[in-house]
């Protein structure tokens, strides 16, 4: 099976000189205890904040110039409002995986892409002839994905996850930053929602 690294792993890994896969692995055999990262604004020091920024963009080689911004909560639309606006985006690569561009071309159905952003893994779905959704709940990501959409501009829309949407439950919901963009304090809420989301036999 295949190790998830989630942002804490990264965290550890690159305070205790280790690969994150390194990391994540020895925090399931219990040898290494991780700390926490992605809380909200205000349940932790804004230096501490800082330093996990920065550590995350040394880790997957991403320039690190962090623009100042207001104090926001992740869970609120207008953190992520304010980065689009700066056009303060590192965590978009402009494409996306191989392994997606594979999986979406070897199969069909209906997808959910939750936290959508600029939406290249939507288009991908589109043009691959999946009956696809992208949803985020930042205007400005919205705005972002337009352009990059093209004519399936109409396959987002500004949504809550964790609100009802009509066309679900899909057989795939797809995602790969979400989670980690997320106040830790919501990570039960959102195994939960996934589970209300996803198709009985879907992934």
């Amino acid at each position: 099976f295949r190790l998830a690294v989630l942002p804490h792993f990264v965290r550890a890994a690159l305070h205790r000189g280790l690969e994150p896969r390194q990391a994540a692995a020895r925090e399931r055999q219990g040898r290494l205890r991780v700390g926490r990262i992605g809380m909200a604004a205000g349940e932790e020091p804004r230096e501490e904040a800082g330093r996990d920024e920065e550590l995350l963009h040394r880790a997957f080689n991403l320039p690190f110039h962090m623009p100042e911004f207001p104090r926001r909560d992740p869970a609120d639309p207008q953190f992520w409002d304010l980065r689009y606006q700066a056009s303060f985006s590192p965590w978009d690569a402009g494409r996306v995986p191989a392994q997606l561009a594979e999986f979406a071309k070897r199969r069909r159905g209906s997808v959910l892409v939750p936290g959508c952003g600029s939406a290249w893994d939507v288009r991908c779905f589109a043009e691959s002839g999946w009956d696809v959704l992208g949803i985020d709940f930042s205007e400005e990501a919205l705005a972002a994905a337009r352009p990059v959409l093209g004519p399936h501009a109409k396959r987002v829309r500004r949504a809550d996850f964790f609100a009802p949407i009509a066309e679900s439950p899909f057989d795939v919901v797809y995602e790969r930053a979400f989670l980690c963009a997320l106040p830790r304090r919501l990570w039960p809420a959102w195994s939960a929602r996934m589970g209300e989301l996803v198709k009985g036999g879907g992934h």
